[in-house]
């Protein structure tokens, strides 16, 4: 779990070289993210968190839809 206030969570998904981190210490729980992953992979309770990075395909839905803009590929 990841708590808020930690730093950044780098999040890499399987064969790939970019990575999408997510900082948590910004993270509002708002949702937004979650409402914009076409794989429904993104939770949150304190704060978000991409439960299975393997099946991540980077498509940026999640950076486009935080109204912080705290996610990043």
């Amino acid at each position: 779990m990841l708590l808020r206030g930690t730093a950044v969570r780098a999040v890499k998904s399987k064969g790939s070289s970019m990575a999408i981190s997510i900082n948590g210490a910004e993270c509002i729980a708002c949702g937004a993210c979650v409402s914009a992953c076409p794989l429904d992979l993104i939770t949150v309770s304190d704060v978000a968190v991409i439960e299975d990075t393997d099946s991540c395909i980077e498509c940026g839905s999640c950076v486009d839809a935080c109204p912080l803009g705290i996610i990043e590929l």
